[in-house]
């Protein structure tokens, strides 16, 4: 199991990334266990628990300042889309539902203490920017998780080679984002919008369209975000 790393250790790209990637897998954990029969719940919890880890990647992400909260917040806007989206998709919720089932999320213990904590340190004015950032970002995770799940979907089917022009419009509106939050010094958020999306999708309650390999999920996505910028040359 990848070692989170905590209050204590040095901020750095690995660390940063390996402490998202364990927010995360907490966030998808809580999912499993509240949805799956309580025999089930217990096996993983026993050989399997990520729980634990949520604490010290909290802590380390808190070490970065406004930074850590927006990434807290992108991480649980992004699993919260991706659990009702691919829900709706299955057909075990019906389209009024989503905005409910991403509250589901989001209300969850490990949503709440995560966003508490990497929101402690900041001044009142930081708090304000990070909630309103994230609020403001909603829109966008929302329409970047549609797209990715219709990226792997499109894999197994025919249109994977219309994929492009079928999503151009939404493509576009991913590349203006992207574009800005780099002009802004926020390119990390593409990393955690791209890790979060690989870590989800590697459990069976998100990926439940496809039931894919963990390779599966990672070269769609890198091929997804290149598929992004794509769009960007073709406009130019």
């Amino acid at each position: 199991m990848l070692e989170a790393p905590g209050r204590d250790s040095e901020p750095s790209r690995e660390n940063f990334e390996k402490a998202v990637v364990m927010m995360a897998a907490s966030i998808i954990e809580w999912v499993n266990q509240h949805c799956l029969g309580s025999e089930e719940s217990a096996r993983i919890d026993e050989i399997n628990s990520k729980e634990k880890l949520l604490s010290p990647a909290i802590d380390h992400l808190c070490q970065y300042g406004i930074m850590g909260a927006r990434t807290s917040g992108f991480i649980a806007l992004t699993v919260a889309n991706l659990w009702s989206q691919s829900q709706y998709r299955v057909g075990k919720y019906k389209k009024e539902n989503l905005k409910q089932q991403m509250l589901w999320v989001m209300q969850s213990p490990p949503v709440e203490a995560a966003i508490l904590e990497t929101f402690k340190p900041l001044d009142k004015e930081g708090k304000k920017d990070a909630q309103n950032f994230a609020r403001g970002s909603e829109a966008i995770i929302t329409t970047f998780v549609n797209c990715a799940l219709e990226k792997f979907s499109s894999r197994f089917s025919t249109e994977s080679n219309n994929f492009i022009e079928n999503h151009r419009k939404d493509l576009s509106k991913l590349k203006d984002f992207f574009h800005a939050i780099d002009e802004g010094g926020l390119s990390y958020l593409a990393k955690v919008l791209e890790l979060t999306l690989i870590t989800t999708m590697n459990s069976a309650l998100f990926n439940c369209e496809l039931s894919a390999e963990h390779s599966f999920y990672y070269d769609s996505t890198i091929e997804f975000l290149v598929e992004i910028f794509e769009i960007e040359n073709t406009q130019e």
